[in-house]
C-alpha cells in the first residue's frame, strides 16, 4: 500500500507513450486519504500505466486506488 513506480523508472518514447524501465510486473496500490503517497501521484501513475503506456507494456504495471484508505 502507498506506493507507485517512481518517475525515474519511466521515459516517454518517440511516439509520446510511456515506456517503463522496470524488470518486474508491479501493481501500484494507494488510497485517497494517503498523506505520504498522495492521490495526485497515484493519478499520475494511472495515466502512465493505463492511458499513455506503450502497447507492449499494457496491463503489466496496473495502478489501483482505494476510496477512504490511508498509507499502510
Amino acid at each position: 500500500m502507498g506506493g507507485a513506480l517512481t518517475r525515474e523508472k519511466r521515459a516517454i518514447n518517440e511516439k509520446g507513450n510511456t515506456h517503463w524501465d522496470y524488470p518486474v510486473p508491479t501493481v501500484a496500490i494507494g488510497g485517497t486519504k494517503d498523506g505520504l503517497m498522495r492521490v495526485s501521484r497515484m493519478a499520475e501513475s494511472f495515466w502512465h500505466t493505463y492511458n499513455n503506456v506503450e502497447e507492449k507494456q499494457a496491463n503489466i504495471f496496473p495502478t489501483v486506488v482505494f476510496e477512504g484508505v490511508s498509507h499502510a
